[in-house]
């Protein structure tokens, strides 16, 4: 029993850890569109790519960390934060996916 808990899991962590690879990737591979969604989504307007850059660094390292299970109580902290963050800022999407008033501009 304790080893399928233990699965789980691991499973759990490596795809939360896909999704906010994808996140992370964006970071580095179109920083415009990065800037974009802090823009859109946090409010946070006029970030250069190397600031969206250093931003996908460290997010990689933390990610990194969760997925590998370093640093529990900070990596899975900061993951939960993100992500909730993420969750949040987004809440009109999920709320009302077919609304195209609810998109970024």
């Amino acid at each position: 029993m304790q080893a399928r808990v233990a699965t789980a899991l691991l499973t759990l962590r490596f795809t939360v850890f896909l999704v906010m690879l994808m996140w992370t990737v964006d970071k580095f591979v179109n920083p415009d569109h990065a800037a974009g969604i802090f823009t859109n989504f946090y409010f946070i307007q006029g970030l250069e790519a190397p600031v969206i850059y250093l931003i996908g660094g460290i997010e990689l390292l933390l990610i990194a960390a969760f997925v590998v299970g370093c640093q529990r109580q900070v990596s899975y902290g900061a993951v939960l934060l993100m992500h909730a963050v993420s969750t949040v800022s987004s809440h009109r999407q999920y709320l009302n996916p077919f609304d195209r008033h609810s998109e970024p501009a």
